[in-house]
């Protein structure tokens, strides 16, 4: 099995285990910590994660750079690029800490509705988080080289293992009476060694090699050129992802967080289920696109599968979500678990299209023509944000959640399939016609299975044994469904041998 088969079943594994282990702890987490220190705990990771984009998206587009030297079988210039971003990314760790002590003491003044022991907490969240973004920059650019490589088994093992031991490390933590402060410290220990463990992997095994000539400020310039707009993409998704719990907070107080970020982490899994298979394409996309071959069908071919997978995972939220956020989290947040449902409605609904299309995301970055999906959502997303601030004021986590939602409809969805067409050449009719070919039985099931399982639900009530029974007949009967309904034969001989056996229809 070739490394992008082999690391997709992995990331999915890792996604898998991922999703389980937050369905377990999450609401553990949230009962031991209190809605209020819950809230604070994942307003610390949004804070610092603005800081991290101080690295101005250079480790962002190291696999772009090394799979160009992968393609020209360039080594020494290879070696010579990794030499310089080294340095490059040092530099930028010692302003990362600059500009975090700077922001450090204007924390109460962003935050008036804290009491002074939330923003305590806080503070001291900010500084961990802030050693610990400042200790990983030298080492993120590095991981692109196994990335380039098309190596994806033993780094996506790696995480695999990081994800267990974080789960393992919370419970017990959790267990002995520890709080935030030491969930921090685990997860901060963890990220920095298997980070370490990937960089290790890549040099000694990979045998990739430094090569010091002495600053070469073309090469930097270009480095900088290039990621520039992988920055500002970077901070374009930040404004939609990450702002709405530090806008809440500044609104509406710690525990709104609790509910919005709730909304964000069904839309991180969201994400999750598309990047699993678009990130493993990068390297081959440029290689495509170095030798001059069209990506075309390689960008409707994964788009239907990521409208497969990302249709299981949205009707099943759209089916079963109300009554699993019910049963999940509703001891700690009661009735409120009905906003969260609708907040991850309203997030995830406008971006399935632009996530189905996400691999041209990556031929954008291979291409480098990223300016131009910057120069429109750099105007969008900070608009759209300045009305969810206002919009929060009046209607809460909901009023701010309808505002993001349309930032991701007008920009990642309207605009981009205008860049798909007239900058990049794809051909935007014919993949929707593709996307949406043969796909009235599927809709059709769907709406049956909407109608007949919350039938079900309601009249033999919510509890994890009807739900989970139903989700699971469900989720099968979508992939026999599916599998015979939508795709062709050519279809599903490019995909995991296992969907083949589900096909009835020879």
């Amino acid at each position: 099995m070739n490394e992008i088969k082999m690391g997709a079943i992995l990331n999915y594994l890792r996604l898998f285990i991922s999703l389980s282990i937050g369905l377990l702890l999450s609401p553990y987490i949230l009962s031991r910590l209190g809605t209020a220190e819950y809230g604070i705990y994942h307003l610390s990771s949004n804070i610092v994660s603005w800081l991290a984009l101080c690295d101005f998206g250079i480790s962002s587009s190291t696999t772009t750079f090394l799979s160009k030297y992968q393609a020209k079988n360039d080594k020494s210039g290879e070696a010579h690029y990794l030499s310089n971003l080294c340095v490059l990314m040092l530099c930028i760790s010692i302003f990362i800490l600059f500009v975090g002590f700077s922001v450090f003491p204007f924390l109460g003044e962003l935050f008036p509705n804290f009491s002074s022991e939330e923003l305590a907490l806080l503070n001291i969240l900010y500084i961990l988080m802030l050693l610990n973004a400042s200790a990983i920059f030298p080492m993120r650019g590095l991981i692109g080289i196994s990335n380039a490589r098309q190596k994806f088994v033993i780094p996506s093992l790696i995480n695999l293992a990081s994800s267990i031991l974080t789960a393992f490390g919370t419970i017990t933590l959790l267990y002995y009476g520890f709080r935030s402060i030491a969930l921090t410290i685990l997860t901060i220990t963890l990220g920095l060694l298997g980070m370490l463990l990937n960089v290790l992997y890549c040099f000694f095994y990979l045998q990739a090699k430094l090569k010091w000539n002495g600053i070469d400020t073309a090469l930097c310039r270009s480095m900088i050129s290039f990621s520039s707009w992988l920055f500002l993409d970077q901070i374009i998704n930040m404004l939609n992802m990450s702002s709405g719990n530090i806008i809440v907070g500044m609104t509406c107080g710690s525990e709104e967080i609790t509910v919005f970020s709730y909304g964000v982490l069904i839309l991180s899994y969201y994400f999750m289920f598309s990047n699993n298979i678009s990130t493993l394409f990068l390297p081959k996309i440029a290689k495509l696109i170095y030798n001059n071959q069209k990506v075309d069908y390689l960008w409707i071919n994964v788009g239907k599968y990521q409208a497969f997978t990302l249709g299981l995972f949205y009707s099943t939220f759209i089916i079963f979500g109300d009554y699993f956020l019910d049963l999940w989290i509703g001891d700690t947040l009661g009735e409120r678990t009905s906003t969260v449902w609708l907040i991850s409605i309203i997030l995830i609904t406008p971006i399935t299209v632009p996530l189905i299309q996400n691999l041209g995301w990556q031929i954008l970055q291979a291409k480098n023509s990223m300016h131009y999906r910057v120069k429109g959502l750099i105007i969008i997303a900070p608009l759209f944000v300045l009305i969810g601030y206002f919009a929060s004021i009046y209607y809460s986590s909901i009023g701010l959640a309808f505002s993001v939602g349309a930032s991701y409809l007008v920009g990642q969805g309207v605009y981009m399939n205008y860049i798909y067409k007239k900058i990049l050449g794809l051909d935007v009719l014919l993949f929707f016609k593709s996307i949406m070919s043969k796909s009235l039985a599927p809709a059709l099931f769907v709406a049956l299975a909407f109608l007949l399982n919350r039938h079900i639900l309601e009249s033999y009530g919510n509890c994890w044994c009807n739900l989970l029974i139903l989700i699971s007949i469900y989720c099968v009967t979508y992939l026999v469904v599916l599998i015979n309904c939508y795709f062709t034969s050519h279809d599903i001989s490019l995909y995991p041998r296992i969907l083949t056996y589900l096909r009835l229809v020879k």
